[in-house]
Order: C-alpha cells, then structure tokens, then sequence
C-alpha cells in the first residue's frame, strides 16, 4: 500500500496481488487500495468485478443485522471509491455503472450528479472512438431507469447521435 500511496501504481498492484492471506485481503483497507490500483493501471473493469465481490460474498450473507450494515456501509464505500477513481481517470462507462449503484443501494438522490456526469463522458467517449459503441445501450438503459426530464433530456442527443450513426440503442 505504500508504494500506492506515494503514486506508484503499479507497483503497488504487483505488491497487493501478490498478498495471499484472506485476514488481509477480505479487509476493506485492502480492497480500496487495491481498487485504486486496479483502476490507476488501466483495469476499472477488474475494479468493478473486486465490487461485485465484495457485494456477493462473505459478510453480506450473514444474518447479524450489524454485520450486515457495517458489510453494506463497506460496499457503499468500495463503491465510492470506484466510482470517483473511475471518474478521475476518465473511465466514465465503470464510474456510471458505479455511481448507478451508488443510487440505488443508497436511496440518495446525491449520486445522480456523478452518474449523470458519467453518463455524458461515456457518450464523448463513444463519439471519440474510445469506447464501444455498444456501450450506449446501458446509458440509455440506465437513464431511463431515472424518471426526470433531465434524464430525458440527456437522451435526446445520445438517441439522436445513436440514430444517425445506426446503432441500435434500445
């Protein structure tokens, strides 16, 4: 961790991975760090699956009330942390998905400016040739999910711009 916290990203996720002992590596200090670095290094999707885990295993199985809002409250952070880093870093189609999460297991309105952020980033970024296209398919679905008109007006232009461009969005 410190190699990470110091900026040196990569070698901080050669150190993380090559941590083996599960006492360490199920700890949420261990799991942000090792996000951070995943996503510094170019591999936001590899973060998103560490938040899958986490979301799908161990502690938010179990039936202790306590444990299970201090597991949640841990996925809510891991989920933050990917979220902002993704979005730093310009990998806006993870930050989206992340932040839609965010909103959703949160029931917080706070997190529709990230993902609504997110969202348009993806779509420069499809435009730009830097993501697929395909990947406007689940802005569209995740925008639609969001009953305002200012989702509604986001999609004006993506279902435009899609249209124009034949790709088949819905």
């Amino acid at each position: 961790m410190a190699s990470s916290a110091v900026g040196d990203w990569k070698t901080g996720l050669d150190e993380l991975r090559a941590v083996r002992d599960g006492k360490y590596t199920n700890e949420l200090p261990f799991k942000v760090w090792l996000a951070k670095c995943l996503v510094r290094n170019g591999k936001a999707p590899e973060a998103w699956t560490l938040c899958e885990e986490t979301a799908g295993g161990g502690d938010l199985e179990t039936e202790d009330e306590a444990s299970l809002d201090g597991a949640q409250n841990d996925l809510l952070y891991l989920l933050q942390v990917v979220a902002d880093e993704c979005y730093l870093v310009g990998e806006f189609y993870v930050a989206m998905r992340a932040f839609d999460e965010l909103e959703r297991l949160s029931d917080s309105d706070a997190f529709w400016v990230g993902k609504r952020g997110a969202a348009v980033g993806v779509f420069a970024n499809v435009v730009a040739g830097k993501e697929p296209r395909e990947t406007l398919a689940d802005v569209v679905a995740l925008l639609r999910q969001v009953n305002t008109t200012e989702a509604d007006t986001l999609l004006l232009p993506v279902l435009e711009w899609a249209r124009g461009e034949g790709i088949r969005v819905e």
